[in-house]
């Protein structure tokens, strides 16, 4: 019979603690990103049709400092229909201006490279949790 080095109460504090490190690095990945609203200043794609179509709005806004800026925003031309001079909410990254994103979209969620980090991270905590602490309860 093998003997674990941590109790199962360890074990556990560790897993619950790992947890409220992801959730609180998840929620500072979006202290960078300030919400505020621009005016649609040229619609533009990359040429293509069908597969690697990029459909994209160049938006102007002014920043938190003041400063007039300009930046791209992906979108859907099936499901969003922007028109020259419309005024559209997003956020930014307030370190580098340029770099928007739609106020509220799971794709920009899923798609922070530290996210899918996190995810692994997690599902080999719970694949852990279930092999050294729920198993060896029997």
């Amino acid at each position: 019979m093998m003997t674990h080095f941590l109790s199962k109460t360890v074990k556990f504090r560790f897993l619950i603690l790992s947890l409220l490190f992801i959730v609180s690095s998840c929620e500072q990945a979006d202290e960078n990103y300030s919400t505020t609203e621009g005016t649609v200043v040229e619609l533009k794609d990359n040429g293509r049709i069908g597969k690697g179509m990029r459909s994209y709005m160049v938006i102007s806004y002014t920043d938190s400092k003041g400063v007039a800026q300009t930046g791209e925003l992906n979108y859907d031309p099936l499901t969003k229909y922007p028109e020259v001079n419309d005024k559209i909410s997003f956020k930014y990254n307030t370190n580098s201006p340029n770099q928007l994103m739609e106020e509220d979209s799971l794709y920009n969620t899923l798609t922070k490279p530290d996210i899918f980090i996190w995810i692994i991270i997690l599902l080999f905590g719970i694949y852990w949790v279930y092999k050294n602490v729920l198993r060896n309860k029997a």
